[in-house]
């Protein structure tokens, strides 16, 4: 069986500053994908939430990271809470 590619969207993909893995944090269902740099939220192929978010990033920082694997918080006046599970972080910053 012949396997058919669209070039418009490979031009597209190679045009993307970031390629790599996904993950939705509603579903938990992974997929590879292509970015701009500074876009940070997917929709989801499978449960279509706006919960899709890179599990890598070019970087040599550390971060920190929820116990449910998650690394994306929301910040509140309150505290810093896990975007996936709602926990309230507490971290130590590597003290």
């Amino acid at each position: 069986m012949n396997k058919v590619i669209d070039f418009a969207n490979a031009k597209a993909i190679k045009e993307k500053d970031v390629v790599g893995p996904i993950k939705c944090y509603n579903c938990a269902h992974e997929w590879r994908g292509a970015r701009d740099a500074g876009v940070f939220e997917f929709e989801c192929p499978n449960c279509h939430c706006m919960k899709g978010f890179p599990q890598t990033f070019i970087t040599t920082q550390t971060f920190w990271e929820c116990r449910c694997g998650c690394n994306l918080f929301t910040v509140g006046l309150k505290g810093i809470y896990c975007a996936h599970c709602g926990v309230p972080q507490e971290p130590d910053w590597g003290k």
